[in-house]
C-alpha cells in the first residue's frame, strides 16, 4: 500500500493555471490587436503614395480628395484635362477607401482635404 504523494493534477492548480492564462491574456490581447484607425491610417498613406505613382506614371496631374458626403478619400484624375483644379472633380475614380470598412473609425477635421501631385 503506498502512502505517499497522488498522481494527476489537483483542482486547485488547474484553477491557478487558467487564472494566470487569463491574466497574461487580458494584458497582452490588445496589443496583439491592431487599431482600425491605425489601420486606416496606413491605407490612406498608402493610397496618397499610389497617386503620386499614378501621377508621374500617367505625367498627368491627379488628385486625393476627400469626400466628406460619402465619407471616403478618392483618388481621382480626368482623363482629358490635365489643369490641376480640374483633376478633384474628375471623372475617373482610381481608387477610395471608406471609413465604414473599418470599424468605429470616425473622420474628423477639414472637409475640403486636397492634396494634389
Amino acid at each position: 500500500m503506498r502512502t505517499g504523494h497522488s498522481r494527476g493534477v489537483s483542482v486547485l492548480e488547474i484553477i491557478l493555471v487558467v487564472a494566470v492564462l487569463g491574466i497574461m491574456l487580458a494584458v497582452g490581447f490588445p496589443r496583439l490587436v491592431t487599431p482600425a484607425a491605425r489601420m486606416y491610417a496606413n491605407d490612406v498613406k498608402a493610397q496618397l503614395e499610389q497617386a503620386r505613382y499614378e501621377a508621374i506614371k500617367r505625367n498627368a496631374p491627379v488628385a486625393v480628395v476627400y469626400d466628406a458626403d460619402a465619407d471616403r478619400f478618392e483618388t481621382r484624375l480626368h482623363p482629358t484635362d490635365t489643369s490641376v483644379t480640374v483633376t478633384c472633380t474628375g471623372s475617373t475614380v482610381l481608387l477610395a477607401r471608406d471609413a465604414s470598412e473599418y470599424r468605429g473609425v470616425v473622420v474628423t477635421g477639414p472637409r475640403s482635404l486636397v492634396h494634389y501631385w
